[in-house]
């Protein structure tokens, strides 16, 4: 146990950070330390402008980093993402239909299979079957060639990602 500086509140050991350059736990709780930084992020413009160039940064070296951790937030909280979803698309409606339009014209192969897939499912002739890796039953078509578009593997979500993630780790490999 240790008592917090700050609060003055006895708590576990846990509860505070533990300085390697030290050896030694912070005198303030994460609590305490959060509300500090919160306060101070508020109020100092010069502090709020270093983390927003931090956070920036970051981002920018670790971009596959940030979009697979965004992505695996959006699968594990759809509601909550559908809102933001609706909302940026309501703020960037014009953008967004260019960015489409741009995406259809260099990828027609993928939108012409996603098309056909889309309509068979709908006639009824082609029938959505559980996840084969996982048996989850809302589904996803995964296409291994556009050039057949019919030939498909039913995947749910998250293992669509793996997937993927996996096929890119693999082609980054071999590339490099």
């Amino acid at each position: 146990m240790k008592t917090c500086v700050s609060c003055g509140i006895s708590k576990r050991l846990g509860e505070f950070y533990y300085r390697r350059d030290s050896g030694k736990y912070r005198n303030k709780c994460k609590d305490c330390l959060a509300l500090q930084d919160k306060n101070k992020y508020l109020n100092d413009t010069n502090f709020r402008e270093r983390k927003i160039r931090q956070a920036r940064n970051f981002n920018k070296l670790n971009k596959e980093r940030v979009r697979d951790v965004k992505l695996l937030y959006r699968i594990k909280n759809p509601v909550r993402a559908r809102g933001w979803v609706k909302r940026y698309y309501e703020e960037n409606k014009d953008k967004i239909m260019a960015r489409n339009a741009i995406y259809e014209k260099n990828n027609q192969n993928k939108v012409i299979a996603r098309r056909k897939v889309k309509y068979e499912k709908k006639k009824g002739r082609l029938t959505p079957l559980p996840c084969k890796e996982c048996g989850n039953l809302v589904v996803q078509a995964h296409h291994e060639n556009y050039q057949k578009p019919l030939e498909v593997t039913w995947l749910c979500a998250r293992c669509h990602y793996v997937y993927e993630k996996k096929k890119r780790l693999k082609k980054n490999r071999s590339q490099g």
